[in-house]
């Protein structure tokens, strides 16, 4: 072998065992980084899909500041099953001394969780979209003579009506209340077997906000529940302005009658109050 055969041969030697699989590395490395950023992917949209099909939006998320206090209510439901409409909800709802004491402390709060399952109603003439079954606690978490707790179960309908090209809502709730604690014997006086809400959407088309919406809730009261001086009514305005890219709703509030916080059930409360809704 000639010395220029022989240095042909240990070039091609070190290029077959160098840059070939150099290169060959570096790719299986890219290879392999590449999936294991996709399995990251992946998992991370999957999480994300799960979250987006297991959490919702049970009643209003709000802020509200006035008189006589401010109120804060936080709620949600979750899925329980992946197969079934089978749902854990929970809303707390809270009333804050907030700038009227030097404290700031929560006058009282409300714990509500529930279990509900609801059936969609595939009618497609039928107002009626939604049947919920379930059980509900409502308590304040206090001691003794402030503790104030009761269980309900409840059938609930929810619904969609449309008037002269004006969309809205309703909802209509029949319920049973037991175990009522023995600090609040006669709170079945402020609450009656059924509540309901109608709201009214788009109230001033695309005039004056994005959207303008306008509800009442009925609580009822009385053994009978015909009594409706000894139950409650609340009524809200939601709008949602486009000045400055606000996204939040503007929220006012009224509320005339007993049983807004579950510590002073008994007394009648008119409350004013405005913030924002989520």
């Amino acid at each position: 072998m000639t010395p220029n055969s022989s240095r042909r041969l240990l070039i091609w030697i070190l290029f077959l065992n160098l840059s070939p699989s150099k290169a060959w590395a570096v790719q299986g490395m890219n290879t392999q980084k590449n999936r294991v950023d996709d399995t990251e992917d992946l998992i991370i949209n999957q999480m994300r899909e799960e979250q987006a099909e297991n959490i919702y939006r049970l009643r209003d998320v709000y802020m509200l500041g006035g008189n006589p206090n401010t109120k804060v209510q936080l709620s949600a439901k979750f899925k329980l099953l992946k197969s079934q409409p089978l749902y854990f909800g929970y809303t707390q709802k809270m009333f804050w001394d907030l700038l009227r004491k030097d404290s700031n402390p929560f006058r009282d709060i409300t714990y509500n969780p529930e279990i509900f399952y609801t059936q969609e109603m595939t009618a497609s003439d039928s107002s009626l979209k939604f049947l919920s079954v379930g059980l509900d606690h409502r308590s304040n978490g206090k001691a003794e003579e402030e503790s104030r707790a009761y269980n309900a179960a409840f059938v609930q309908g929810d619904g969609r009506w449309k008037i002269a090209d004006i969309p809205g809502t309703w909802s209509l709730r029949l319920q049973n209340v037991f175990s009522v604690d023995k600090t609040n014997p006669d709170i079945r006086e402020h609450i009656g077997f059924w509540e309901a809400r109608v709201s009214v959407a788009d109230l001033f088309g695309d005039r004056l906000a994005y959207k303008v919406e306008a509800y009442l809730n009925v609580f009822a009261g009385g053994p009978y529940g015909v009594d409706l001086s000894q139950g409650g009514q609340e009524l809200g305005f939601k709008f949602r302005t486009r000045i400055f890219g606000f996204f939040p709703y503007l929220m006012f509030q009224v509320y005339y009658g007993h049983k807004e916080s579950l510590l002073e059930y008994q007394d009648y409360t008119k409350a004013y109050r405005f913030g924002i809704l989520l």
